[in-house]
């Protein structure tokens, strides 16, 4: 559920609205809505009964309380602490060749300036996700978002109204909160070692590199053949060759042993090597994720 937002500023910003819309139309497969959202004349007709200030909700118990009532497992409450347009006026040097002969040379130069105006916008605002069944936040987050556009009486450049301005500010707002709630794709390059670093006989060294293309086209199955046969040929003795493997664990999603194997290529290193610190690093965090993410679906799946 999205409860309505407080407005602070001068002017009102839909940034509630905007979070609703996204929340309720974000698709993961073509097709099938992830979330179910929960009906806001339902939500402000409860805020209503309970007599309850828009202020008072972004409290976890009020919130957790309004969650409970309205059927929600989850509820995104805030405000928007300000929201403003300030216009600058200012005059820009501009300068012209005229007059100039059939060549296009031997040209009068002519200087003036032109009148210009700069229009910012900047909108503050603090949103939440409450856990209704725990009564906690799940995020918090502030923002505080701002943009300048300029346009000068010689140009044809558009700008946006103020009013228009601030909600550009509010989308930007709503799809960065709404993102961190999510499932979505993450993409990320790693590196792989081209050769072991210990001396291979001609074969082995052979069977490494048509190892390393496979990975690189997608053939994660014969890839993983191939570095499997390596594990053995090296007694697990090249850390080349675990790391190489490890990666190709990894893109199965068995984060646990690829974060082994990993630490494995790590202790067979005399000193740091780049592409294992960055890949523990990266399976560390991914596994952190992975754990968090768990646990919620865990929760929603005994409601």
């Amino acid at each position: 559920g999205v409860a309505p937002f407080e407005q602070k500023g001068r002017v009102g910003v839909s940034l509630d609205s905007k979070i609703e819309a996204e929340l309720a139309n974000y698709q993961l497969e073509e097709g099938e809505n992830y979330y179910r959202v929960v009906d806001r004349t339902n939500l402000e007709k409860i805020i209503k009964e309970q007599k309850l200030q828009l202020s008072g909700l972004v409290d976890r118990k009020q919130a957790s309380k309004i969650g409970k009532l309205s059927g929600a497992q989850a509820l995104v409450v805030g405000n928007v602490s300000s929201a403003a347009v300030e216009d600058r006026r200012y005059r820009e040097d501009r300068v012209k060749y005229v007059n100039c002969d059939k060549k296009g040379k031997n040209c009068t130069r002519r200087e003036y300036t032109v009148s210009c105006i700069a229009r910012t916008a900047t909108v503050g605002a603090q949103v939440k996700l409450t856990d209704i069944e725990r009564g906690d936040f799940i995020t918090a987050n502030n923002y505080n978002q701002s943009k300048t556009w300029r346009s000068c009486e010689d140009s044809s450049a558009s700008m946006p109204s103020s009013a228009q301005g601030l909600e550009i500010l509010a989308d930007e707002i709503a799809s960065t909160f709404v993102y961190r709630l999510v499932p979505h794709y993450v993409t990320f390059k790693v590196t792989l070692y081209k050769k072991s670093e210990l001396k291979l006989e001609k074969e082995l060294a052979n069977k490494f590199e048509s190892g390393v293309d496979f990975i690189k086209v997608g053939r994660m199955d014969r890839a993983e053949e191939i570095f499997a046969d390596l594990m053995d040929a090296t007694q697990g003795k090249s850390y080349a060759v675990i790391y190489n493997y490890a990666v190709i664990i990894e893109s199965q999603g068995k984060y646990e042993d690829a974060k082994n194997l990993y630490e494995q290529a790590d202790r067979l290193t005399l000193s740091p090597e780049k592409n294992i610190n960055v890949a523990l690093g990266r399976i560390r965090k991914i596994i952190s994720n992975h754990n968090k993410a768990m646990e919620q679906i865990s929760r929603q799946a005994k409601i």
